[in-house]
């Protein structure tokens, strides 16, 4: 798994490279984000450089598919390239939301056939039960790729929020499976595949991040968002397919942009306001308001993740009977906490 190393520095630069080349064609362009009432920020910013983690993060995969002649993983991600290409031309002018619903849903449609009929993965034995859980899991990935959307509205954030939960994720897999010595060879291979997609993730975004930390010199776009909205439910699928990681941790360590996302489209939905219009209404953005500072904002994301979320995944993989207990856990002083922020606003 070692000779994937040196991937990494060429993946993190060429983000690095390719997010100030797209910021000075945003620019040029006039493709910017303007402040309003329902922004965040405070200046006029270029968006769209979500773009150079897509291609940082492609080339290597490809990189790595030429070296282990592993294609498995190279083709499931394949299959957010339509959630990007919807993404830029929303960036690049307006999309109206139910197109973009339908490409993300046909997308995580055609992912859900490759996994099963290419892969040979199965759901249950049973075909009504399999058809019924393939259409939630589809639901619960196009979810995913928007709540994602919705929670990239401060500097910095979604950037974050996807690095921390890909550590977990690497850290979860080396500690737990690597060294319970009952790891077969199958199981390691899958595990490393798995490590070195995540770590090409986390270099991709990091380069771009080096832009966009506060204050942010171009923001992501939805390109950018849809496409680190659909990555993790890629990798939790295959996780779970292949026996590596159980369900419970990956809701558990995608607690804050769930908890968040889900509140506030549901306060949104009972107050018969228009769930799918921008706002600036979220938990994050109410505390990114009240310490005046987006950069403190990720700094109680980083350590939510770390010292609250991932223990309980963790104790969710080591004990998986309770993993919903663990869940919900990780869930109440969460749903408490955004509740408090948002009533108090």
């Amino acid at each position: 798994m070692t000779k994937f190393l040196f991937i990494l520095p060429l993946v993190y630069f060429l983000s690095l490279f390719m997010t100030g080349r797209i910021r000075s064609y945003a620019i040029k362009k006039d493709i910017v984000d303007i402040p309003e009432e329902r922004s965040s920020h405070t200046i006029t910013t270029p968006r769209g450089g979500g773009v150079a983690i897509v291609l940082a993060f492609y080339f290597g995969m490809f990189v790595n598919y030429i070296l282990s002649g592993q294609r498995q993983y190279l083709l499931a991600v394949l299959f957010a390239l339509p959630v990007v290409i919807v993404g830029m031309l929303d960036d690049h002018g307006h999309v109206k939301a139910g197109y973009r619903l339908l490409v993300h849903l046909f997308s995580a449609t055609f992912l859900m056939l490759f996994l099963l009929n290419s892969q040979g993965y199965s759901l249950t034995d049973n075909h009504v039960l399999s058809l019924l859980l393939a259409v939630i899991i589809i639901v619960a990935i196009a979810w995913l790729i928007n709540l994602y959307n919705f929670m990239d509205g401060i500097d910095g954030i979604a950037s974050v929020e996807i690095i921390c939960v890909s550590l977990s994720v690497i850290f979860i897999l080396l500690l737990v499976n690597f060294d319970s010595g009952q790891m077969t060879d199958p199981k390691i291979e899958s595990a490393e595949n798995i490590i070195v997609l995540l770590s090409i993730l986390i270099a991709a975004v990091a380069g771009f991040l080096k832009w966009n930390w506060p204050p942010a010199r171009i923001f992501m776009g939805d390109a950018g968002s849809g496409f680190l909205g659909m990555i993790p439910a890629i990798v939790a699928l295959l996780a779970w397919f292949e026996n590596l990681m159980h369900v419970w941790s990956w809701f558990i360590l995608l607690a804050i942009f769930i908890g968040d996302a889900t509140f506030t489209l549901g306060r949104r939905i009972l107050g018969g306001e228009k769930w799918y219009e921008a706002h600036c209404s979220h938990a994050y953005q109410y505390l990114a308001r009240r310490l005046s500072s987006h950069k403190n904002v990720n700094i109680i994301v980083i350590l939510v993740n770390f010292l609250w979320l991932l223990p309980l995944a963790m104790l969710s993989e080591l004990d998986p009977g309770k993993g919903l207990l663990y869940m919900l856990i990780a869930y109440l002083p969460l749903v408490i906490a955004i509740y408090l922020i948002v009533s108090h606003s």
